[in-house]
């Protein structure tokens, strides 16, 4: 099989998800790991939190890892009405910063970022971001 052939039969990198452990932090009654399941997500997509991170010169760093990882995450899903309502807050954004940790959510990124094939630093994530 030639490249051209296995880019033709593999999985639509649209579909692509993985199930990850962010710390010890989320285990269930039996001590068991509770996983969270990120996505893949397009370029357009990523650019997207890029620029809703961008503030003239700036860059927020931590608004772009929230975007991110609101639009990446689909379980537990940040994005759920019913559990936005439950806490009293009023955007996803909100309420990922309300049940995680920064380093929980930074971790969600940098995740995220590796499954959409960007092996680089964030440093550098900004740095192009910036450009």
């Amino acid at each position: 099989m030639d490249f051209q052939e296995f880019l033709n039969r593999s999985k639509s990198v649209t579909e692509l998800t993985k199930e990850i452990v962010v710390g010890d932090r989320f285990k269930n009654e039996d001590g068991k790991d509770f996983t969270f399941t990120i996505r893949s997500l397009s370029g357009k997509q990523i650019d997207a939190c890029r620029e809703a991170a961008k503030k003239g010169n700036r860059f927020n760093v931590g608004e772009f890892n929230t975007k991110l990882v609101c639009e990446a995450c689909t379980y537990p899903n940040f994005k759920d009405a019913q559990s936005i309502k439950e806490r009293g807050l009023h955007s996803p954004a909100e309420y990922l910063n309300d049940v995680l940790l920064p380093g929980e959510i930074d971790i969600l990124s940098l995740e995220i970022q590796k499954l959409c094939g960007y092996n680089v630093s964030v440093n550098e994530l900004i740095e192009e971001a910036k450009n």
